[in-house]
């Protein structure tokens, strides 16, 4: 009986743990978007979207930062027009792959 409560503790820490991992990278970008908010400097947001976060964690923040878009159509514009040129297709597919994903496909549009 010991033991088992203390693998199901350990189990419980444990996906405690991973969760606070996986929503990492999401905290991260919403704490970078809240700077753009206030100083319209979009380096910060595409230095953090630009890192590798891991395949899921990775992929969940470029869903919300498309879901953040949708409800912040001009400062998402703003900042993709501040992308650099060499990396702008690549992170508008990585974008449009995630709002294609989570159903925001008609919401989400691209500056072409």
């Amino acid at each position: 009986m010991r033991f088992t409560a203390i693998l199901v503790a350990a189990f419980y820490l444990s996906a405690c743990a991973q969760s606070d991992d996986f929503s990492r990278p999401t905290l991260e970008l919403q704490s970078r978007l809240d700077t753009y908010s206030r100083t319209n400097d979009a380096k910060p947001v595409i230095d953090w979207v630009t890192q590798y976060h891991g395949e899921a964690p990775g992929h969940q923040m470029y869903i919300d930062f498309v879901t953040w878009g949708n409800a912040h159509q001009q400062e998402m514009y703003d900042i993709l027009y501040s992308w650099p040129d060499d990396d702008f297709e690549r992170i508008t597919d990585l974008l449009k792959w995630a709002a294609r994903d989570s159903g925001q496909e008609l919401e989400f549009r691209v500056p072409e």
